[in-house]
């Protein structure tokens, strides 16, 4: 009789929303960003950026993690080498629902980055706590509403 009663209220609890960082994303593009600069004579990368993008990642979870504006919200992380924590394996990105990704500069503080819902996409530029407060924003829908 308890479980006729409780089933449907435990079916009906709200799916937490979830930002995945595309750390397989990041890394690759900084890597090919490098590659790209080294072969046209521009200033070359000394060594492998995979570091200093998962630097920035761990300042964007710092900042995730104490910024209000983000509660509710789930950050997880897919890549390679990611553990595998209940919040990633339940993401899936195929059916995430919001995607950020960075197009990472190795050496700049600030990143021009891009997030993906569905078949929209809202873009920008910053630090770790902008991009984050500005992601958070966005999902929470705290903003105006734009129309097309």
């Amino acid at each position: 009789m308890v479980l006729s009663v409780l089933a449907p209220m435990l079916s009906c609890a709200k799916k937490q929303t979830i930002i995945v960082i595309d750390d397989w994303w990041n890394v690759d593009f900084a890597k090919n960003r490098c590659e790209i600069m080294a072969r046209n004579g521009g200033a070359a990368c000394s060594g492998d950026p995979t570091w200093e993008v998962r630097d920035f990642e761990a300042q964007l979870r710092s900042a995730f993690a104490s910024d209000g504006s983000c509660r509710g919200i789930v950050l997880a992380s897919f890549g390679p080498g990611q553990a595998a924590s209940k919040a990633a394996s339940e993401a899936d990105t195929s059916k995430a629902d919001w995607q950020l990704m960075l197009n990472f500069q190795v050496g700049e503080s600030s990143q021009t980055w891009t997030m993906v819902h569905r078949n929209q996409t809202t873009s920008g530029r910053g630090n770790p706590r902008e991009i984050i407060h500005t992601v958070c924003a966005v999902v929470k829908q705290v903003g105006g509403s734009i129309s097309d």
